[in-house]
């Protein structure tokens, strides 16, 4: 009788290095949710909105995370620093995601309804390690 063969214990491994060996990179994109409006109030619902920023970002890019900044500073046009404790949310996107228009577009039009809505100076988006400040707050 043959010994069963064993399935090995990290089949993972081999996933790991194939997408390093075939340089597919993933794009981090964090949308920034404020505990604080313009005026420096506290806002009432910023777990609602990032479980809102949790939702959109999970639906358009496939899943996302959240964390809550111990502090954050935000310094307005007017020169005036903007103290907060926001919460952050992460999604590793594909770049095809990221260059799919409408998907993008869903996620601005969530970020321009937060900065409207939560009363912000601005809404902040970093992509690929570029920070962008969303202050245009129409509607689409």
């Amino acid at each position: 009788m043959g010994k069963k063969k064993q399935k090995p214990l990290f089949p993972e491994l081999d996933q790991i290095v194939a997408k390093l060996r075939s340089g597919e990179q993933q794009i981090l994109v964090i949308l920034i949710v404020p505990s604080h409006d313009r005026d420096e109030k506290p806002v009432a619902n910023q777990d609602m909105w990032a479980q809102s920023g949790l939702d959109i970002m999970g639906e358009i890019f496939g899943g996302a995370t959240s964390f809550r900044a111990i502090a954050g500073v935000f310094k307005s046009e007017t020169g005036r620093l903007l103290h907060d404790c926001p919460i952050m949310i992460e999604s590793y996107v594909k770049q095809d995601d990221l260059e799919d228009h409408e998907r993008v577009k869903d996620l601005l039009r969530f970020c321009k309804r937060m900065g409207r809505e939560m009363k912000q100076e601005a809404v902040a988006l970093v992509v690929n390690n570029v920070f962008h400040l969303i202050r245009d707050f129409r509607e689409a």
